[in-house]
């Protein structure tokens, strides 16, 4: 289990630590913690899932797996997931840290007179008299990534501690200060390394033995791509043989269990296939929500969210997953980015990288005028509020090459954003622990360390990644371009979704909300559209998550507190 860190600096009411506890019961069932003359610190999980550490000058709470703790001044590059929290008597100073690749999340708000920090934010907006207020600005981020970027949430006042970042805070100037100091683009390769499949699979190798549990059984989730197969082929290697367990929609939509039975046979692994319908799931949308908290439109988090159910319920601890193959290698999406680069650049298309990079995730960035209502809209400046995300990004001085400048805003958006807390939640929302050693700091340094024909090849992505597996994996994975978890949420809409859709989006309940235009959801839900780009069936997800998750959290769904461990 992952387990969860939380606390504050300053004067708090007595009832703040017992709501914080049962407000995140489903991290853990044991809770301990250090009272100071200016604050209280709080450590929850299983043993040795965090650890403490005090002189008479400080005091330290980590949640994760390190095995010790970094010095706040100076963490290392490597070393597992973490987060942790420092202060320092003699300075009444707090430091938060998260660690570099962003698999442990870390959220904290000023309230009260308090700085408070919290692993979930939901430890944070179910204080009694917490604001509940949504920041008009991720809403359209939410539109057009299906997630929220950067420090901000979905509510004001509430932010995210980046990946690789640390931030600091005295009580007496409450001044916040946020500095990076994980800066994975500027490694350079050995000057003699091996080769460069065997260099990358010496990094993964080592980020494999390091997150390895002392005990505890293990599972691996595999999708039949290349990620996680080659994941399952360096397990496999190592004299390791987890449990593969594979989604499936029904043999009528798209998938690619052909592709995860032949890797589990030519590894000679277990498999499991689990079919998930939204019968299994539609009745647990709530707690979806609850769960991912800072709500995530991405239809793959149900299908995930029910196969950790399931994994769980067979008496596994830990899950290993491919993550992170996509942002640290350069996934396929960089082409038509790439394209759009040397192709559209020129006076006249001001913010056109931007613009490219919006509708390359093809969710709603085009739409947005459509989707909102005209006064809920006109609280968004998209030049003053979204461009700026990107915007030093896409011209960083300190990145020559573009495809290196795209690399790093997968992995700080997307990576540390989507796909890590997206595995967190939903894993330790079921009492898993997340693995995923492709989404390590040292692949993560080694990517752009490699020359770009080592990432792009002739139009393939991920070339290193394809050429270190290519003798452990059959021709086909290694061959076949990234296709990704294909949700069948279009079809669902039209059938076994349709009731609970129209449900959930009826104008009233809309109208309540005051987001979207209750005209145009219906439009969707008709199948309507003159636009060639809408997609209609992931328009309508992610405005039921968002519908949900102002039900849920902003108006505050009680039958869904104290949520316990799913074990």
């Amino acid at each position: 289990m992952n387990g969860a860190l939380y606390g504050w600096i300053g004067r708090a009411p007595q009832e703040w630590g017992p709501t914080m506890d049962r407000t995140l019961a489903h991290r853990g069932r044991h809770t301990t913690h250090r009272s100071f003359n200016h604050g209280q610190f709080f450590l929850k999980g299983e043993p040795g899932s965090g650890q403490w550490q005090e002189t008479p000058l400080t005091l330290s709470a980590l949640s994760g797996t390190r095995q010790s703790l970094p010095h706040p001044a100076h963490p290392p590059a490597t070393g597992g997931p973490f987060v942790m929290a420092h202060w320092d008597k003699t300075a009444k100073e707090l430091t938060l840290i998260r660690d570099g690749a962003g698999r442990r999340t870390l959220y904290y708000t000023q309230f009260q007179g308090c700085l408070l920090f919290a692993s979930e934010p939901k430890a944070l907006h179910r204080l009694p008299g917490f604001s509940r207020r949504i920041r008009p600005t991720s809403v359209a981020c939410f539109l057009t990534f299906s997630f929220v970027p950067g420090t901000a949430t979905m509510l004001e006042d509430i932010h995210e501690l980046p990946a690789g970042h640390r931030l600091r805070w005295n009580p007496d100037t409450r001044k916040l200060n946020l500095e990076r100091w994980f800066f994975p683009e500027e490694a350079a390769l050995p000057p003699a390394h091996p080769a460069i499949p065997g260099l990358l699979r010496q990094k993964h190798r080592e980020a494999i033995h390091d997150l390895l549990p002392p005990e505890g059984n293990c599972a691996l989730y595999l999708s039949g791509g290349l990620d996680s197969s080659a994941v399952a082929a360096e397990l496999t290697s190592l004299g390791h043989r987890p449990t593969c367990f594979s989604l499936s929609f029904g043999q009528k939509h798209p998938n690619e269990l052909f592709f995860a039975q032949a890797v589990a046979r030519h590894l000679d692994l277990p498999h499991e296939i689990v079919p998930v319908t939204p019968a299994d799931f539609s009745s647990h949308l709530r707690r979806l929500v609850w769960h991912l908290d800072d709500p995530i439109g991405d239809p793959v988090t149900m299908p995930n969210h029910e196969l950790s159910r399931h994994v769980s319920a067979k008496g596994f601890n830990h899950v290993w997953n491919g993550e992170g193959g996509d942002p640290c290698f350069g996934g396929p999406k960089n082409l038509f980015l790439l394209l759009a680069h040397w192709y559209q650049s020129g006076p006249a298309n001001a913010h056109f990288r931007e613009h490219t990079y919006f509708a390359s995730f093809r969710r709603a960035y085009e739409d947005l005028n459509h989707l909102l209502l005209p006064d809920f809209r006109a609280r968004i400046d998209l030049e003053q509020d979204l461009f700026p995300l990107l915007a030093l990004h896409l011209s960083d001085p300190t990145l020559p090459r573009f495809l290196d400048r795209l690399m790093a805003i997968n992995m700080r958006f997307k990576g540390a954003h989507l796909i890590l807390p997206k595995v967190e939640r939903l894993l330790g929302a079921s009492g898993l622990t997340s693995l995923s050693p492709l989404f390590d700091e040292r692949l993560m340094q080694l990517s752009f360390a490699l020359p770009t024909e080592w990432k792009i090849r002739n139009g393939v992505d991920k070339f290193a990644l394809r050429m270190a597996y290519r003798e452990l994996l059959p021709p086909a994975i290694i061959h076949r371009p990234k296709v990704g978890m294909r949700v069948p949420v279009k079809a669902w809409f039209r059938k076994e979704l349709r009731t609970l859709a129209r449900r959930e989006l009826q104008p009233r309940k809309l109208a309540e909300t005051g987001v979207f235009d209750p005209q145009r959801v219906q439009q969707l839900l008709r199948f309507e559209s003159e636009q060639a780009h809408t997609r209609p069936g992931m328009q309508l997800w992610m405005i039921l998550i968002f519908q949900l998750w102002h039900e849920v959290i902003v108006q505050g769904d009680s039958s869904l507190e104290n949520p316990q461990p799913q074990m």
